[in-house]
């Protein structure tokens, strides 16, 4: 892969880091996890929930030059007018966007020719950290902060994605090597954990996300955890007394962060509520003020159901 301009920032006398740091630091890691690809990898999409690892690394890049360099360089032109028509993803307010079900389409910019525009907006991004001043006020650092956690998101999405598109390959092309150990024969067991009122969401006061806020609390049925040959299983009991098991979990942000389990799909999502009772389960993708829906964006979705 074309390598970014190397880091030459300081870290601050009290040692903790700056922004400019911080930005090579987290964009660095996203390279490192393609580093494994082949060229071919970067453009496959294998299904429409999934990402080609070629869109991730302009749509991250277009995020810095779309909300940092066009706002605070004056007279600052886009590298590419096109690639804020294909990088956009569901920022409406911005523009037009390329269909994401469409994205494993486009053979055309290239691989390399993203890279070398991810090349260019670190460039860019480099001299405006550098020329950084607090006289700029908080709503410059905060931009930076906010699009390197949405490129850390990214770089959780880039996994899975990867993951999935190297999965349905008849050849089996293993990502990365994993160390075989000791442990790994050690027979796995399914860990009780006690369900109750728990609190959910974060309250320091560093960074966090509008939707990880306020802290509330959750009642949480008792439910049981398995680790196996380092993939993680949940087993899960409903009050109804339905056990249920859930594979391909993913964990976020690391030790005691949020369990995200990816089990629906829009249609398994509608077959549930079927098997629940429900009758006339319909997904809403256009507004329907007559009965109160507003539908926009495409990441979420609307539904309406009888019983």
């Amino acid at each position: 892969m074309q390598q970014s301009r190397l880091l030459d920032a300081k870290k601050n006398q009290n040692g903790s880091r700056t922004l400019l740091e911080s930005f090579f630091e987290v964009r660095s890691r996203t390279e490192e996890l393609c580093a494994p690809l082949e060229t071919e990898d970067f453009v496959i999409q294998s299904m429409d929930d999934v990402s080609p690892p070629k869109w991730h690394l302009g749509h991250t890049s277009w995020f810095f030059e779309t909300f940092l360099l066009t706002r605070y360089i004056p007279d600052y032109k886009p590298y590419e007018k096109l690639y804020g028509y294909l990088f956009n993803s569901y920022y409406e307010t911005i523009g037009d966007r390329w269909a994401r079900a469409n994205r494993g389409l486009l053979s055309r910019p290239t691989v390399k020719e993203v890279l070398r525009y991810r090349a260019y907006i670190n460039d860019r991004m480099h001299d405006l950290l550098k020329s950084f001043e607090q006289s700029r006020g908080s709503d410059f650092a905060f931009l930076v902060e906010l699009g390197l956690h949405h490129e850390q998101q990214h770089q959780e999405l880039l996994l899975t994605d990867i993951k999935h598109l190297l999965s349905i390959n008849p050849s089996k092309p293993v990502y990365s090597a994993a160390e075989t150990s000791e442990s790994s024969s050690v027979p796995s067991r399914f860990v009780g954990i006690q369900g109750g009122v728990c609190e959910v969401g974060y309250a320091g006061s560093d960074f966090s996300f509008d939707n990880e806020r306020p802290r509330h609390r959750v009642w949480l049925n008792d439910y049981q955890l398995q680790k196996s040959n380092g993939e993680y299983v949940l087993k899960n009991v409903t009050k109804n007394g339905l056990k249920q098991v859930f594979k391909n979990l993913v964990f976020h942000g690391g030790k005691g962060a949020t369990l995200e389990m990816r089990v629906f799909s829009e249609s398994s999502l509608m077959r549930e509520f079927q098997r629940a009772g429900f009758r006339n389960v319909t997904i809403h993708k256009t507004p329907n003020f007559e009965h109160g829906i507003y539908w926009q964006y495409e990441w979420s979705l609307i539904l309406s159901a009888r019983r």
